[in-house]
């Protein structure tokens, strides 16, 4: 029940969010518009207005891609219920955080200032934060897992941090006042460059330098217990690819795709911080305002390929999935079985303590 409640207030969120979003930017665009030559201003490079239609056509397509993919995601965990299981429960955190960040790259622009500035940057860096952190919070899970650890203990020790510690390093510039225009989108200015390395570029770089070693550990562990695997029936055998397929396949991807996504932007920052007074670099730009907002919508591919997860993407399947959601309890009922229950009842639909009453249908 909470979570379908937390589902509404999001989309609530995200419907007047688009609403009032439109209204602002008609009002923007007026405003810079140069009525001389119908041209867009841009101070980034002045004398090349058409590279900043070109960074923001580019930071709104893919960041809209990437909302709609987190949708998507939230959307299919809702619909069949995954909420029930921690796996899934990752996963979902992960693309509520990653489709607010996206939220933080539509709300402004190049030529936002003020208030919804100032707004945009806290969003960006709590979210930017947020995202990364749930991320790290998949890659230690699946550590867990792998040593044997029952990690849904601790869910609520990886909420306090997920969402706890990313408001620390978001409030700190409010206190020098340190946020603002920052090149293509609002964050911390640029001549705040003690802020930039101690809020977000040292502890940034260490986190995805711990995660990227972290991950290599889980590739090399797995790849040693397929290799101890005889090919004949042995009940630790069979525990091991059960627990492969429940707890590891599902999140594997996903630590991946943020160390892909995340270090062009990475890099452009460092640049941006290390040249505070030099124009920002174009094609390292434009690299980053595509690869920034798209690991939402990386995300949703990878969850969407997951062979557990296309068995749910037919119609029979959504169409069942909708009738048990919004039925009454006694319209659901038919001949004494449940509508939904000819779901696949698959890894991801198995508790996480009953690892040895998962079905045989599992693929591995």
């Amino acid at each position: 029940m909470i979570y379908d409640i937390s589902l509404y207030i999001f989309i609530n969120f995200i419907i007047c969010f688009f609403y009032f979003y439109r209204k602002r930017k008609y009002k923007m665009k007026m405003a810079i518009i140069n009525k001389a030559n119908f041209t867009v201003e841009c101070p980034l490079w002045p004398d090349k207005p058409g590279r900043c239609e070109v960074i923001l056509g580019l930071q709104r397509s893919f960041s809209a891609i990437s909302l709609i993919g987190c949708l998507f995601v939230i959307l299919v965990i809702w619909l069949f219920r995954m909420y029930k299981y921690f796996v899934q429960r990752l996963i979902l955190f992960l693309s509520v955080s990653a489709a607010l960040q996206c939220v933080s790259f539509l709300i402004g622009d190049i030529y936002t200032d003020n208030f919804l500035c100032e707004f945009q940057a806290f969003i960006m860096q709590y979210f930017g934060w947020a995202t990364l952190l749930w991320v790290v919070a998949m890659t230690v899970n699946l550590i867990m897992v792998l040593k044997g650890m029952e990690s849904a203990r601790y869910e609520k020790l990886f909420h306090l941090v997920c969402w706890g510690l990313p408001l620390l390093w978001a409030c700190l510039p409010f206190l020098h006042n340190s946020y603002g225009p920052a090149g293509v989108w609002c964050w911390i200015k640029r001549d705040a460059t003690y802020l930039r390395f101690g809020t977000w570029y040292i502890p940034i770089f260490v986190t995805i330098f711990a995660m990227f070693v972290a991950y290599i550990y889980i590739v090399v562990s797995v790849f040693k217990r397929k290799e101890r695997w005889t090919g004949t029936f042995n009940q630790e055998e069979e525990h091991d690819k059960q627990m492969l397929a429940r707890e590891v396949k599902p999140l594997a991807a996903f630590p991946l795709i943020y160390l892909l996504s995340g270090i062009p932007t990475l890099i452009y920052r460092i640049d941006d911080a290390v040249h505070p007074h030099l124009l920002p670099s174009y094609p390292l730009l434009i690299f980053s305002v595509i690869m920034s907002p798209l690991v939402g919508a990386m995300n949703a591919i990878a969850f969407a390929v997951y062979g557990e997860i296309q068995k749910l993407l037919t119609w029979g399947q959504i169409k069942s999935a909708f009738l048990s959601r919004f039925q009454s309890d006694s319209a659901r009922i038919i001949h004494n079985v449940e509508i939904g229950d000819n779901l696949p009842d698959n890894d991801y639909l198995q508790v996480e303590n009953e690892a040895d009453d998962v079905d045989d249908g599992i693929e591995y």
